[in-house]
This record gives C-alpha cells, structure tokens and sequence, in this order.
C-alpha cells in the first residue's frame, strides 16, 4: 500500500510531466505560423525553410529592376541557387491599384526618397523581429545607408534593407586637360579647388565655348553640407543660414568664371560632355556616369576621380542613395521574404551585384570596386578613388512632407544668383519668404 506522502509526491511528479510535454506538443512557438519567422535550433541558427513553394510579387517603385534585366537575372538567380522553392515576380503595375484589387505586393523595391510615401499606406513591415531571428548582421553593411534606413524608424522601426546603392564621381575629359595643357584631377578635389580648376577651364577656343566643370544637382550640394531646408520640427524653411550662403558663395564663383553663363544657361548636362565634347568635368551619380558610358561610348579620353568636397568636410561626397526592399504587412509569406532579404545581402549575391552594375551596400571595399565589371567599360580607369569619400548622411529635410515643397525654390535662388547676379542674401531671402508661404498654404488646405 503506498503511503500518503509517496502519493502526493507522485502526483507533483506527473503535474510537472504533463506541463512539460503540453509545452512543448501543445501551443506552437512564435515562427511556426507561415507568416512569423522561421524555427531556430538550441544554439539560435536559424532554421531551414519549411514554407514550400512560393511566388513572391514585388513591386518596382523606382529602382529599375523591372526594366533591367542584368540585375533581374541575378537577384533572381541568388534567390534561387538558395530557395529553389521561391520564385520571385517582378511587376510595375501602380501600387494603389494592387491594393485596389486585393494583390497587393508581397515586397516593394524602392529607393529610401519613396519610402515616406510607401509608410503613408501603412504597407511596410517592421523587420526588427525578423532580424533578430534570422540573425542578419546589420554590421557588415555601409554605415551611412543603414542609419538612414534606421532614422525613418521614429521609434526604432527598420522597414526595408537595403540590396544596392549609388555613389558620387567626377567625370573629366582628359583631351581637354591635354589641349590646354593642365594637369588631371587628383584623387579627391574640395569644391573650392573645382571652383579654381573652372576659371582656367572655362574659355573660348577656336570658336568653342568650354565649360570647366558642372553638378548634376545644385540641391544636392547643399544636403552634402549637411544643410536641412526645414527647421528641426518641420515648421517651415529655413534657407539664409551661414551653410547656404557657403555653398551658395561657391556656386556663384562657378557662375562668374566669364563665359560660363550663356544666354541664360548656366547648367550644362550629358550632352555636353559626351556628344558636344565641351564640358571638361562633370559631377554625377557614378550609376548615371556608366549608364553614359555604355550608351554613348565616348570617342575621347577620359577617367573619374572622387565627388569633390568640402574643405571643412573633407571625407563626406554626395548624400547617400540606395535602392532597398521592404516587406508588406499584408504579406502572407513574410519567412519567405526575409529569406529573399537575407539572401541578397550575402557576399555572394552582393558580389554579382556589384558587378552588375549595381554598388555593393556591404562596407566591404574589396566588392564595392568591382562595380560594373561584367561590362568592362571602367577597366583600367580610376575607380577606386570614387571611394576616397564616404556618402553623406541624410538630412532632416529628407524625412520632410515639405522637402518637395522647398526644394525648388532652392533652384529658383540658384537661377537668380546665376542668370540675373543676384546678391546671396537677397536670393535667399526670396526663397525663404515665397517657400514659407507655400508651406503655409498647404498647412491651411490641410485643416
């Protein structure tokens, strides 16, 4: 006959048992479900995939990998080679009307500008859980485009990451450093230095008007400097501080080299360094410079040195821009997606990235020169010294409803000072007044 404690005892025993087993056959852990993150062992390695086959539709925004197939080919072929089971559909269709119709994209590749517009919808997941358990080393990637990703978290959220980005350069036409008889660009330039090269560049010979050196973007010039066209809070612009008449100073010393301002056009593009053979440098995304290259095949001379800088910030070119992918809410293959994620950012994948003609966002110097190698087309050129210089960090006006409200008043200001001599002050000045009063209008339409 058993005894009453030996009973009582047995009975915790069998309580304890009970409760263990329920814990572990009964309710499933988070992950398990087809939407929540894949299983992890005892040491926290992320488990295999289990979801089975899958079509994950991703919606181009504005990256071009709709339309360019080298890329396409090998963001699908990294997926594949990995997940056999994940297929991948790339669709341009308008966002708003997949959601309309009850498809709306398992993922969305965009740049970070459109990302702003992609939250309003409430369509972007926050990846931080995922991360976590997928166990994606956020470190190894460039430090200037994760933190900018991780600044349009107001409260820490991640909503994307990134799988490629884009960098600044400086294009010249060594013919035109031959014929004149100066010496090529060092490795990295100031601006001031730019401005100094642009007096002795711009002339008149044998009937041509030559244009020393010219930017894509006068508005990125001042988000270089680190200049937000808003206050902190968002309130309205503020453009006459000491930062803008700097930079502002610098662009009217290019504007006054004689000669470079011609019937009113003071911007010279593409067609004036490629086809006209008549702008010696130019300042461009180093995406736009290949894309040039390969479509124009330039006949002359020519080579790439860093984005120029500032002299009191000297390690920091062109403001950062990348092209990343985030993972809808409405998803129901979120595993897969971060699979698709995880996948992209691996040495492997981002190495034929590069190389197709898309910079690597790794930190990883060694993959980020291999930038568009399968095309050849910058084979013994310089490019490595396009990363002498780091990109520069956004500013608060990119996180701004206001930005594409401000920003072109900016070109205005920049037109006044060039076209009609304006004084920097006074452009300024302008500029501020008429952007404040827009910005107060669209305040008012909003009540």
């Amino acid at each position: 006959m058993f005894r009453p404690k030996f009973i009582c005892k047995l009975l915790i025993v069998c309580f304890v048992t009970l409760s263990v087993l329920i814990g572990c056959s009964g309710t499933p852990r988070p992950g398990n479900e087809s939407t929540g993150p894949g299983t992890a062992d005892k040491a926290g390695v992320p488990g295999p995939y289990t979801g089975g086959p899958v079509e994950l539709l991703i919606k181009d925004v504005n990256t071009a990998i709709f339309t360019d197939q080298d890329i396409q080919k090998v963001m699908m072929q990294a997926v594949k080679a990995k997940y056999p089971e994940i297929t991948l559909r790339i669709v341009n269709d308008k966002i708003e009307d997949m959601i309309a119709s009850g498809s709306p994209p398992d993922m969305v590749a965009l740049s970070h500008s459109q990302l702003a517009n992609y939250k309003s919808l409430d369509l972007p997941d926050d990846l931080r859980m995922w991360i976590k358990q997928r166990n994606i080393d956020l470190t190894s990637l460039d430090p200037v485009v994760m933190n900018a990703i991780k600044d349009f978290g107001p409260s820490g959220e991640i909503f994307g990451l990134p799988f490629g980005m884009n960098h600044g350069a400086l294009i010249y036409n060594k013919d035109i450093f031959d014929k004149f008889g100066l010496p090529y660009p060092k490795d990295s330039l100031a601006w001031e230095e730019v401005v100094e090269m642009n007096r002795r560049l711009t002339r008149l010979e044998g009937g041509v008007q030559y244009i020393g050196a010219a930017t894509s973007s006068f508005l990125n010039m001042t988000r270089q400097y680190g200049l937000s066209l808003v206050d902190e809070k968002n309130e309205k612009a503020v453009l006459t501080s000491d930062g803008f008449r700097h930079v502002f100073g610098l662009m009217q010393q290019l504007f006054q080299a004689p000669g470079y301002v011609q019937n009113s056009n003071y911007t010279y593009k593409n067609t004036d360094f490629y086809r006209d053979q008549t702008l010696v440098m130019q300042a461009n995304w180093i995406a736009a410079v290949a894309g040039d290259i390969k479509k124009l095949k330039p006949p002359f001379k020519w080579d790439l040195t860093a984005f120029p800088v500032y002299k009191d910030r000297p390690a920091v070119g062109n403001p950062v821009d990348f092209h990343m992918l985030a993972v809808s809410k409405t998803s129901k293959h979120k595993d897969a997606a971060i699979r698709v994620l995880e996948t992209l950012l691996s040495k492997e994948a981002q190495l034929a990235i590069s190389k197709s003609g898309r910079i690597s966002v790794l930190a990883d110097p060694q993959i980020k020169v291999t930038f568009a190698e399968d095309s050849g087309i910058f084979t013994e050129k310089n490019l490595k010294a396009i990363f002498n210089v780091s990109a520069a960090p956004l500013v608060r006006s990119d996180f701004s409803e206001y930005k594409d409200v401000i920003s072109p008043f900016i070109t205005d200001a920049v037109k006044n000072i060039a076209v009609n001599k304006a004084d920097i002050n006074t452009a300024l000045r302008q500029a501020e007044e008429q952007a404040n009063q827009k910005v107060r209008s669209m305040k008012e339409a909003q009540r």
